[in-house]
């Protein structure tokens, strides 16, 4: 990924930067805000990591850095000694690395970035496509988790993602016939949308990936219920074909905005199977 580092403390910098570039990633590092801001305006960055020492809240960074390129999404990483959850997600941030650094805990939260940032650009790319079935485009969809990672910044409001992927689709074209597969997709589609509650949003990250967007959950405990109700689903739903021509799932819960991989169940043709727990 492409990273760059804002922070005046030149030997956490410099520590910074050697991981990164140890992990192969691409980094640029700068110790002033407006020469940061003009590298965003000219560049597209991946991930920016941030201290905002002097100033006390690194709002006053972030804000002017989301205005910059508001065409594209970058995951927003800050650094500091001591900052508690809620001050990163009033700050427009996606999650922290707290100094001194700890290798172990720069690559976990590069992951959660690399999820996230994919994920965007995947539905950023995509075809202004109409809304079907009560299944948004993904540029329609793109726009909604945009003003959900917003709303998370500027309110506190914490959402959720539930990646359903097909994940099996070429070896269905291949043993049933490219037209049958796609009707398989399409009956996925046309079942998923017929479960999702009216407040939720279904939409399409890409032909064979479905995603729940889980906004203002009202207890603790609603997106894992959630999980596991599609999960359930997706189970009867794989009981309708014969065994060898099922199709095979793969289910994800991310917690936005930092994209922490919260759950996971994968549904496929054996009888072991992993669930949300």
């Amino acid at each position: 990924m492409k990273i760059l580092i804002l922070d005046r403390d030149r030997n956490a910098m410099q520590f910074l930067q050697n991981c990164l570039e140890e992990d192969g990633h691409s980094v640029v590092v700068e110790s002033i805000r407006k020469d940061a801001l003009e590298r965003v305006a000219q560049e597209e960055f991946d991930v920016i990591a941030i201290d905002p020492a002097p100033l006390p809240s690194a709002r006053q960074i972030t804000l002017p850095l989301r205005w910059e390129r508001h065409d594209y999404y970058s995951y927003m990483l800050l650094l500091g000694h001591n900052s508690e959850d809620q001050e990163v997600i009033h700050s427009g941030m996606n999650d922290k690395i707290l100094k001194p650094f700890d290798p172990a805990d720069i690559r976990r939260k590069l992951d959660h970035a690399k999820r996230l940032t994919e994920f965007m650009k995947r539905l950023g790319a995509g075809q202004q496509v109409a809304s079907d079935r009560q299944i948004f485009g993904q540029r329609a969809f793109y726009q909604l988790v945009l003003s959900a990672l917003d709303r998370a910044a500027r309110y506190n409001e914490q959402a959720f993602l539930l990646v359903m992927r097909l994940d099996n689709f070429a070896v269905l074209e291949k043993e049933m016939g490219p037209e049958k597969a796609n009707d398989v997709q399409q009956a996925l589609g046309d079942y998923l949308s017929s479960l999702h509650r009216m407040s939720d949003f279904l939409g399409h990250s890409d032909k064979t990936e479905y995603v729940l967007l889980i906004l203002r959950p009202s207890a603790d405990t609603e997106p894992h219920d959630a999980a596991e109700r599609f999960t359930v689903a997706l189970r009867e739903f794989q009981a309708r074909y014969e065994s060898g021509t099922r199709p095979e799932f793969t289910l994800e819960l991310w917690m936005l905005p930092s994209a922490i991989l919260a759950a996971q169940a994968k549904l496929g043709n054996n009888k072991k199977t992993e669930d949300f727990s």
